[in-house]
C-alpha cells in the first residue's frame, strides 16, 4: 500500500496567518514539499515541527552514535575501525 501524504493550509479570516500542515512524511521530507510554497508567499514567522519531523532511523543511528562517542571521551576508550 502507498504511502498518503498530504498538506493542509489553513487561512485566517483576515488572510493575514497561513497555518500549514503536512501528513504522511517523516524527517525533513515536509520541507522539502513546502519550501517552495513558503518561498512564494512570503516572510515566514513562526515555524512548528510535529514529531514525524524528529522521526528517522538516521536520527536514531546518530544518538546511538552520539552516545557511544560521548562515552569514550569520558572513559578514553577507542572506536576507530583499526
Amino acid at each position: 500500500m502507498a504511502n498518503h501524504t498530504s498538506v493542509r493550509y489553513i487561512i485566517s479570516p483576515d488572510g493575514k496567518t497561513i497555518t500549514e500542515q503536512v501528513e504522511g512524511v517523516k524527517g525533513n521530507q515536509c520541507e522539502m514539499i513546502t519550501n517552495p510554497i513558503e518561498e512564494a508567499l512570503g516572510n515566514l514567522i513562526n515555524k512548528a515541527y510535529t514529531t514525524d519531523f524528529y522521526d528517522t532511523e538516521d536520527r536514531f543511528e546518530r544518538l546511538n552514535e552520539e552516545d557511544w562517542i560521548g562515552t569514550c571521551t569520558t572513559w578514553g576508550c577507542n572506536l576507530s575501525n583499526n
